[in-house]
């Protein structure tokens, strides 16, 4: 798929898959508790959890990920950069 015609060489690209996913299922992955415990305390489901730790996901909801970090006990936010 060829890129917009008024868009930018040096745009950003997209990754494939979301790194802060990636990240939080690795924690995810870590954590002892059941799938069914997991998904109690984050609000997520257990099949959710069951798809991404099986990577079958690749963009999930900010709102998801969310949830996931606050079981792990992590919180999501933004972090204003310096100015270059």
């Amino acid at each position: 798929m060829s890129a917009h015609p008024n868009w930018s060489a040096n745009r950003p690209r997209r990754p494939d898959v979301d790194p802060l996913y990636l990240e939080i299922v690795d924690l995810i992955e870590k954590d002892p508790r059941s799938t069914f415990a997991k998904a109690n305390v984050s609000g997520l489901s257990p099949a959710t959890i069951n798809n991404w730790t099986m990577r079958r996901v690749r963009h999930p909801q900010a709102s998801s990920l969310q949830l996931a970090a606050r079981m792990l006990g992590y919180d999501i936010g933004l972090i204003a950069r310096r100015a270059s």
